[in-house]
């Protein structure tokens, strides 16, 4: 998931990202998040946002067909302001 801002995704090579995980969603911890498998948001299974390991990648090198693979939603995207 990307969490840099816009800015910085438009002007830099480097973008802030952290991962998403399907192992033991049932448990979500402090520094997680739940994110349900919808075709908005384009995941396979339920899964967590961990935003214990963020991580800066080459958004030249990473992205896939650099374009978008889901969005997260807005009930989402609070939660993880708290995270």
């Amino acid at each position: 998931m990307v969490v840099s801002s816009d800015i910085q995704n438009q002007l830099n090579n480097l973008i802030a990202v952290v991962p998403i995980t399907t192992d033991d969603v049932e448990n979500i911890g402090p520094f997680e998040v739940f994110i349900q498998n919808t075709p908005e948001t384009g995941l396979d299974y339920p899964s967590k946002v961990q935003f214990i390991y963020p991580m800066t990648i080459d958004k030249e090198l990473r992205l896939v067909d650099k374009q978008r693979l889901g969005i997260a939603s807005r009930e989402v995207m609070e939660k993880s302001k708290s995270a």
